[in-house]
């Protein structure tokens, strides 16, 4: 066999090796068979007394308490921003933006942020106990899609 024909025989099976790739891949998805219901929610993060709270970013994150397993795959939990001038939030992303949370429990961990030169920096105007998922007291159940959760923190 020629170099040439070798050479020809191997990208010709470089691109049947391609399009193999191509159809397992498009057949398997992007993940998008999760077997998980999500609802879109909305809500609003303030003090326990309705003020709101004074800093640069709030950053809400809904851990699922007791999550579903469906095979290897685990509920997931969701994240979202606040907006800081009226405390509301929408849009929580659990695998794709603006997907929602799944129905059930969730912790609620809320954690300030200040900008700093580096990037935000965590602060005190929402109490490190809400911080983390072991500390947080915070629970929301979530019932129905776009559901409004009402997130009250402590100032101390």
């Amino acid at each position: 066999m020629s170099g040439h024909f070798q050479q020809m025989r191997i990208k010709s099976m470089d691109c049947c090796f391609l399009g193999l790739l191509v159809a397992v891949v498009s057949s398997i998805g992007c993940g998008s068979d999760m077997p998980f219901d999500l609802v879109p929610v909305q809500g609003k993060v303030t003090y326990e007394d309705g003020s709101l709270i004074q800093t640069d970013s709030i950053l809400v994150t809904f851990n699922p308490v007791n999550p579903k397993r469906e095979g290897k795959m685990i509920a997931p939990g969701g994240q979202t921003y606040a907006n800081v001038v009226d405390g509301t939030f929408a849009g929580v992303s659990s695998r794709r933006p603006n997907d929602g949370l799944v129905l059930g429990r969730h912790q609620v961990v809320v954690v300030s942020f200040a900008s700093g030169r580096e990037g935000p920096i965590p602060t005190d105007a929402v109490p490190r106990k809400y911080h983390k998922m072991r500390t947080t007291p915070l629970e929301v159940e979530v019932t129905s899609s776009n559901q409004f959760l009402e997130i009250q923190v402590s100032k101390e």
